[in-house]
């Protein structure tokens, strides 16, 4: 039996494969391919974070146009390396730092809204209760909306609302930049806190649960704001380390649409990093031995250019075979990728 192991971390010795993943699937994480896949899906508010260090304003690339360009305050750093080669923002928490939206959000996002929100993330430092990646509304139980970190958790996600909402169980690792994308249907808006949502973590659904620092279910009833990100409606929740390529949209995104979008971004394709862990619960033991065991074999994955199509493809070379079986075993009971 082996020890337990952090799975957040996104090269260990399970044999991992995930920076030969875009190579083999024979795509690139150049910006212009990422950008081309988020533009097809019409974002409405779009930061690239493209621009110069000494910029005063944040461009919005979405459809909404430039009533929601947005500027930095505090010393958001401009020009900063990203994951994709090009500029990204950084933010030091000593310093406070925050993104507002020069116009307030549009009613399509108030009240109990559908929506979709987009980012590449590395959360390295502790951050400051629930501090968001997004946020819009006001400061009352279920009238604001809340991507973020996990209350002083910097590797875990919040997807969810002013005091409920659903947590992220698999940890994330401070040295790693994930591609997270929040898709909440409500269903007209009948749907509470606790229902609709998605949070997709490098193209996969992550494994959550209710965050239980907060309530169960209540109503959303979003009130109008200004986009803010590093900070909420008080002003006084922050986390350190680097963004970029926010979007909103105010549709659900398919998941053919955000696994395209993951793969543009070219790292990883798991939720966990973990990739032997096939059922998505945090673990890797007997559940997910049976699911290999039912893939080994299958000598020609469905579609070799889609990595998420043949999970038990652990080194994605579009067969399922000894060498996957490998890279299993070394994984295999290390039981907590919690």
């Amino acid at each position: 039996m082996s020890s337990h192991a952090n799975c957040g971390a996104p090269r260990h010795a399970a044999g991992w494969v995930l920076g030969t993943l875009i190579a083999s699937a024979g795509a690139s994480a150049a910006p212009p391919d990422f950008h081309q896949v988020v533009g097809l899906s019409a974002p409405n508010l779009w930061y690239k974070f493209d621009e110069p260090a000494n910029a005063t304003a944040i461009i919005n690339h979405g459809s909404w146009g430039s009533a929601y360009n947005a500027k930095p305050f505090n010393g958001v750093l401009l020009n900063q390396a990203s994951s994709l080669g090009d500029p990204a923002v950084r933010f030091n928490q000593a310093t406070q730092p925050y993104i507002e939206s020069d116009s307030v959000v549009p009613a399509a996002l108030t009240g109990n809204p559908t929506f979709s929100i987009e980012a590449i993330v590395k959360v390295e430092g502790q951050g400051t209760l629930w501090a968001p990646f997004l946020f819009w509304g006001g400061n009352n139980t279920g009238t604001s909306a809340w991507l973020s970190i996990r209350g002083n958790n910097p590797d875990r996600y919040f997807a969810g609302f002013y005091n409920s909402g659903l947590r992220s169980v698999c940890r994330t690792t401070g040295t790693a930049w994930y591609h997270i994308v929040w898709v909440r249907d409500s269903a007209g808006g009948t749907r509470d806190s606790l229902t609709g949502s998605t949070l997709y973590v490098n193209g996969e659904p992550a494994q959550l649960t209710r965050d239980e620092l907060l309530f169960s279910g209540i109503m959303p009833n979003v009130t109008a704001s200004k986009f803010r990100i590093q900070r909420a409606g008080d002003f006084t929740r922050y986390w350190s380390g680097a963004m970029d390529e926010l979007a909103l949209y105010t549709r659900a995104l398919t998941r053919d649409e955000v696994q395209t979008h993951a793969l543009a971004f070219g790292v990883g394709t798991t939720a966990k990093f973990c990739p032997a862990d096939l059922n998505a619960d945090c673990l890797v033991d007997d559940l997910d031995f049976q699911i290999f065991a039912r893939s080994y074999d299958i000598l020609l994955c469905s579609d070799p250019t889609m990595p998420f199509s043949c999970p038990a493809d652990l080194n994605k070379d579009t067969l399922v075979d000894d060498q996957d079986f490998s890279v299993f075993v070394q994984a295999y009971d290390a039981l907590l990728c919690e």
